[in-house]
């Protein structure tokens, strides 16, 4: 863990400048520029339309994962491949449509 990893510290700070009590947290962030892979086989007989959908919109959540704000902590992101060719945008409209056709509200941006 220590290879890809390492603690980060912060706290609140009052108007005066003065560290809060009990107010720091501590991090673990990944190391600036790392990349990791995975790739994720669905069995046939384990395949459905259900499945594909939790997966385009998992890969909305991660995208918003370690933003963390301001704060200079990155993003990460996630893309659905399908032969080697990114289909998260697709895969999300139709999450969309799907939505939007059964009269439900949705906001899904990729």
């Amino acid at each position: 863990m220590e290879t890809f990893t390492s603690l980060r510290q912060q706290t609140a700070i009052d108007k005066d400048g003065i560290a809060q009590e009990n107010t720091l947290r501590t991090s673990r962030v990944l190391q600036k520029g790392l990349t990791f892979y995975s790739k994720l086989e669905i069995l046939p007989n384990a395949f459905s339309p259900g499945i594909e959908t939790l997966f385009a919109l998992s890969a909305t959540v991660f995208r918003r994962l370690g933003k963390m704000r301001n704060r200079g902590l990155g993003e990460i992101g996630c893309h659905l491949l399908e032969n080697g060719v990114d289909v998260s945008v697709k895969k999300l409209k139709e999450v969309e449509n799907l939505i939007i056709g059964k009269g439900g509200i949705a906001n899904v941006s990729a």
